[in-house]
């Protein structure tokens, strides 16, 4: 019987530590103030196009060689470029006017519209020539 109780009670107890632990832990994440950045300097594409051409980007998605490649361009390089270009690895971790994930969908679609129009001016420009 000793046994019994002792199997259940233990368990119990160090279930009810580690709750305790982890309220502690999410308290102290509330607390801390979010780092507020600037949307414009951040969601600029031309600097992220500099950064996309950069051969020393760092970067795990982006590289010149796809560089106007409307079919390659993906959310990963905005989230790699977020990272590489200004340390947000976590967007959820900064303090932003808009929802996070709407400011990259649509930094998504501005990217996608400047290379459509390069794309554009380069075709008007080879027709000429």
């Amino acid at each position: 019987m000793e046994y019994i109780v002792g199997f259940i009670v233990i368990p119990v107890i160090i279930f009810v530590i580690a709750v305790f632990i982890m309220q502690g832990r999410r308290k102290k994440k509330e607390q801390e103030p979010k780092i507020k950045l600037n949307e414009n300097v951040i969601f600029d594409v031309s600097t992220f196009n500099s950064w996309f051409q950069d051969p020393d980007n760092r970067a795990i998605y982006a590289n010149a060689g796809i560089f106007l490649r409307t079919d390659k361009l993906s959310e990963s390089q905005i989230y790699d470029y977020l990272a590489k270009m200004f340390g947000v690895v976590n967007v959820d971790a900064f303090d932003w006017d808009t929802d996070p994930y709407i400011l990259v969908h649509n930094f998504y679609d501005d990217i996608r519209n400047d290379w459509k129009n390069k794309l554009k001016e380069i075709s008007m420009l080879s027709e000429k020539y």
